[in-house]
């Protein structure tokens, strides 16, 4: 039995962002198959997620920087795992491939 061995020439930036599409679409079909209601989650535990202080957490989900919920009888603040994931990926940085991606669609789009 032989072994083949592909290579392939790309960035670490193309990389990264080909598997990042590849486990956004695996985790997305896994959540689909479950399809149970998302539970919501209070501070203590988005805290911890996201490495920051209860405090940090309240004061940014009061501001409106963080996405949260506020429970009306209470005023607790209470999150969705799937948004707060979004959030986090709507500040990520850009790859290249994916500029480069942006930039030959404009440029298609344009008729000279």
């Amino acid at each position: 039995m032989s072994k083949v061995i592909t290579t392939i020439e790309t960035t670490p930036e193309e990389l990264v962002s080909k598997l990042a599409k590849v486990i956004d679409q695996r985790i997305e079909t896994l959540h689909n198959q479950n399809n149970v209601a998302e539970k919501p989650v209070k501070v203590p535990e988005v805290s911890q997620f996201l490495g920051n202080s209860q405090n940090w957490t309240r004061r940014e989900a009061k501001a409106g920087r963080l996405p949260a919920h506020r429970n009306t009888i209470h005023g607790d603040f209470y999150f969705f795992f799937s948004e707060i994931v979004a959030w986090i990926k709507k500040g990520r940085i850009v790859s290249t491939a994916e500029i480069k991606e942006k930039a030959e669609m404009y440029a298609n789009s344009k008729t000279f």
